[in-house]
C-alpha cells in the first residue's frame, strides 16, 4: 500500500526526475528548492503565504521542479504525520510529535491566516512582541504540517516573507536541509 507520495516499490519520495536514490533526491531537492526560494525572497514572484491557499502556492512554487504533488497538503494522499524529536540529545530519548489531522487543513490553515490577518501579520510590534507572536504563529502551522514534505522550508520561507513585511530581517531557511 502506498501513501500517495512514495514509490512502493523504494520508499522514496515520487518526483518528476524518476530519482529512486534518497540521498541523490535530497541533493537535487535542495538544489533546486534554493534557487526558487531565491525568486521569492527577490520578489520575483508574489505569494502570500499565510492561508491554505497562500501556503499551499509557495509550496508549489518552492517544489514544482521535483515533486508531481508539490502544492498539495497531506489530505491530498490522507497522509497522518509523525515525527520523532528530541529536543535535548542527551535528554532521555526521543519523543514521538502528532501533527494536525490531515482531514482539518484546509480550515485549520485558513483560521491560523485569519487569526494572524487579525494582529496585521505582525506589523508595528516591537522586536520582542514580533518574535513572541511570531513563534505562536510558527507554532500553530507546523502543528499543522500541510504537506508531506518540505514544511519546515515552506515555514521559513513564509516567515521571511512576514518578517520582511513587518519590517524585520530574518533568515529562517538559509541554513536548513533535507533529511
Amino acid at each position: 500500500m502506498t501513501d500517495g507520495f512514495t514509490d512502493p516499490h523504494t520508499g522514496v519520495l515520487i518526483n518528476k526526475l524518476n530519482i529512486t536514490d534518497e540521498d541523490k533526491l535530497a541533493e537535487v531537492e535542495g538544489n533546486r528548492f534554493h534557487f526558487r526560494l531565491l525568486e521569492v525572497l527577490a520578489g520575483h514572484v508574489e505569494i502570500a503565504p499565510h492561508n491554505a491557499q497562500g501556503l499551499q502556492a509557495l509550496h508549489r512554487h518552492l517544489f514544482q521542479d521535483v515533486y508531481p504533488w508539490a502544492g498539495e497538503t497531506r489530505a491530498w494522499g490522507k497522509f497522518q504525520a509523525t515525527k520523532s524529536t528530541s529536543a535535548d540529545k542527551d535528554g532521555p530519548g526521543l519523543y514521538t510529535m502528532y501533527f494536525g489531522s490531515y482531514q482539518q487543513l484546509p480550515v485549520h490553515l485558513d483560521a491560523i491566516g485569519q487569526q494572524l490577518a487579525a494582529e496585521r501579520f505582525l506589523k508595528g510590534l516591537d522586536k520582542d512582541q514580533f518574535v513572541a507572536r511570531a513563534a505562536y504563529y510558527f507554532d500553530q502551522y507546523n502543528y499543522a504540517h500541510a504537506f508531506r514534505e518540505g514544511n519546515g522550508r515552506t515555514l521559513g520561507a513564509a516567515f521571511q516573507v512576514l518578517a520582511e513585511n513587518a519590517g524585520y530581517d530574518v533568515n529562517l531557511v538559509a541554513q536548513s536541509h533535507p533529511k
